[in-house]
């Protein structure tokens, strides 16, 4: 395949000449913004991580190499408590999935960058937008990852100006310098319901892990599916299911979205934009 051979070639340099950069990206964001569970969406990626580990290995690269310079990009929903789990739980498999395939320690630490939803956004009243970011931005921060990013409030209606752009560089920072979250390993650790919780994501993404592993689930297909008119599979919730989270009756009329309607085109390519994580592909 010539894509693993490119992947193969530039992480062969990045050992030799740039230890510290992650050539290979495992994205959940693709799964995540098409409708996939956040059970889904984590077992879909350590799938991914694993053929490339597999693929890395058929090429030279042992699996300290491939784990080393392999970066993880997740998407960040609406359900807080669930989200860290899920953070929580991935750090986890990842570091077992690498030592059961012989790798050191070190190289089973994971490279985690998030991203809030794109798909929680509202179009009705973006200001709401900015607790949702708030709030998915404090469950990837008690998860535990590395980097993040937080989608300004109004991307789903507009080019993101000046000002939502800096409201959401500014979120993260304010949740480290006022709520002192970066001085704790793991800020939900100890805590029983965030640790059964992690428990029993860590199950259910393992018995999805296995599942695709076995052929029984393919990796695009956890729910009904129906092809988008641009070729893409869409992935749908069951019937009834609210996309709005915490905001579930927003004021219409009320003035909230009046001029934040630009060209589909224009919020398209911010969306596509933001399909990937820093440092590499996914």
């Amino acid at each position: 395949c010539a894509y693993y051979d490119q992947m193969a070639v530039m992480t062969k340099w990045a050992v030799a000449n740039a230890p510290g950069f992650q050539t290979i990206g495992v994205s959940g964001l693709p799964y995540a913004d098409s409708g996939a569970s956040a059970f889904e969406e984590v077992g879909a990626m350590l799938s991914t991580a694993v053929a490339y580990l597999r693929a890395m290995e058929e090429r030279g690269l042992s699996v300290d190499e491939t784990a080393a310079h392999m970066r993880f990009t997740v998407s960040i929903g609406a359900n807080l408590f669930l989200e860290i789990a899920k953070i929580r739980a991935l750090r986890e498999l990842w570091a077992i999935i690498v030592k059961e395939c012989g790798g050191s320690e070190e190289a089973a630490k994971i490279r985690l960058h998030a991203r809030t939803s794109f798909w929680t956004l509202s179009k009705v009243d973006p200001w709401v937008n900015l607790l949702r970011g708030s709030a998915q931005a404090f469950s990837a921060i008690m998860g535990g990852v590395d980097s993040i990013d937080v989608l300004p409030f109004d991307a789903a209606v507009r080019m993101p100006d000046e000002f939502s752009r800096r409201i959401a560089r500014n979120c993260p920072l304010i949740l480290l310098g006022e709520c002192n979250l970066d001085k704790v390993v793991d800020p939900a650790g100890g805590s029983w319901y965030l640790e059964n919780l992690t428990d029993e994501a860590s199950r259910k993404i393992w018995e999805f892990f296995q599942a695709v592993h076995r052929g029984r689930q393919p990796v695009c297909q956890p729910g009904r599916e129906e092809t988008g008119g641009d070729g893409r599979l869409l992935l749908l919730r069951p019937q009834g299911a609210r996309l709005l989270q915490e905001c579930g009756y927003p004021a219409p009329g009320s003035g909230n979205e009046r001029g934040l309607r630009l060209q589909g085109r224009r919020r398209r390519l911010f969306h596509l934009s933001h399909q990937q994580g820093p440092g590499g592909r996914g």
